[in-house]
């Protein structure tokens, strides 16, 4: 980027936009800004390492003593430990002020040490751990934290431990045998879900100070839609796999919890749609296009949940709304300059080239000539793809929309 900069401030001066002092003094202070930002994003990394490993020595320590400790002990001992976790990361960050990213950091630490906490109480008092309410108990502690420091690590979290916290509550009280037919619909489920998670960063994206931590939910809803809809291109998922079986037998087992679980869901889906769509203030020519996505998709995988059919025709369609969406995606990245939107398209697309390439012509082709094609394409495919990756990120860095892009 530094190179790109120094290259604009040459022809600018060539140009006679600016002159010889000016060009200079702007070179010096691209470079200032350029090792800035570098100090910045090491001392990000390195204090999110540093507060981990603090943590875990901490929990490690008490491991290793942990019988040493009356029950009540160990409960005000870790209670005390997230505490100033969490009392440290506010005093740097907002009272200081002098090491806000440090701060940041032992927040996002403090997040994660309230989950553990939850767990270990839990296993003190002999609670079942795979209980989907221990995970909702993290996250009712950690969301307020998004709300109130506007922190963009313990969003996602949030966000993580949403779709957690969703396959827990839809398996509650059950074995594996008693809901495996449920593992079908698990992919619609979560595709569902994802929506309307998407829908509600959206929803949030409104208020300028949430638009960060709106855009980090977003974007892991984005590719957690991604993967249960890559899933549902599959015949396993989404049509007739072979005589023995099939997915429209399997949704017609499904539990009445699992059934119930997925309406409530998709209901909250469609209302989350609707208001990102009709109540959201943002001007963006591009927003459009989440309310038509968003409804084409609740539309088919409700379709496919309540009236499945005995042939492969959702696997068609899933096919083309998989292909379809990594289009938007392109396209709507290219338009708001936001490598990361197409940074996922593109990968989306080489997996689902990959995948598609092995189910048509693994029957089809000699298995030398098969290989020899199948990395002819993956050579030429990827260099072609991270040959244009680059380019755009370069052209949108110089725009300042690359990183640091508000949906």
């Amino acid at each position: 980027m530094a190179r790109t900069i120094d290259r604009l401030i040459d022809q600018w001066q060539t140009q006679g936009v600016v002159s010889a002092p000016q060009a200079e003094r702007m070179r010096g202070d691209a470079r200032e800004f350029h090792r800035e930002n570098s100090s910045r994003k090491l001392i990000a990394v390195l204090s999110t390492i540093g507060a981990l490993l603090l943590g875990i020595g901490a929990f490690l320590f008490m491991a290793s003593n942990w019988t040493a400790f009356s029950s009540a002990t160990k409960v005000i001992l870790m209670l005390a430990a997230t505490g100033t976790v969490y009392y440290g990361g506010y005093v740097l960050r907002y009272q200081r002020e002098n090491y806000p990213l440090v701060g940041n950091a032992l927040l996002f630490l403090g997040s994660l040490l309230f989950g553990v906490t939850v767990f270990l109480i839990a296993q003190i008092y002999h609670v079942n751990a795979n209980s989907h309410w221990l995970v909702l108990i993290w996250i009712l502690g950690v969301l307020p934290l998004v709300y109130c420091f506007q922190n963009k690590a313990i969003a996602g979290l949030s966000a993580v431990l949403f779709y957690m916290w969703i396959g827990l509550f839809v398996f509650r009280g059950f074995t594996v045998n008693a809901s495996q037919h449920n593992f079908v619909a698990l992919p619609a489920l979560y595709l569902v879900s994802a929506v309307m998670v998407f829908a509600l960063g959206g929803i949030h994206a409104w208020r300028e100070e949430w638009q960060g931590c709106a855009r980090v939910v977003r974007l892991i809803s984005i590719k957690a839609a991604m993967g249960a809809l890559f899933l549902l291109t599959f015949k396993l998922f989404s049509g007739e796999w072979s005589h023995y079986f099939s997915v429209s037998d399997a949704l017609a087992k499904v539990t009445a919890q699992f059934s119930m679980s997925f309406a409530l869901i998709l209901m909250a889906a469609i209302i989350a749609v609707a208001l990102n769509s009709f109540w959201s203030t943002r001007s963006d020519p591009n927003h459009r296009w989440e309310g038509g996505i968003g409804g084409a998709l609740l539309g088919l995988t409700g379709l496919f949940f309540y009236f499945p059919s005995a042939t492969s025709v959702y696997t068609v369609l899933f096919n083309l709304a998989f292909a379809g969406i990594v289009l938007a995606l392109l396209i709507i990245g290219h338009r708001r300059e936001d490598i990361k939107l197409v940074n996922i398209g593109m990968s989306s697309l080489s997996i689902f080239v990959l995948v598609r390439y092995f189910d048509f012509f693994w029957d089809l082709m000699p298995r030398s000539i098969f290989f020899m094609i199948g990395g002819l394409i993956l050579v030429v495919g990827g260099l072609s793809m991270e040959g244009k990756r680059r380019q755009l990120s370069v052209v949108y860095r110089q725009s300042g929309n690359a990183e640091d892009q508000h949906e």
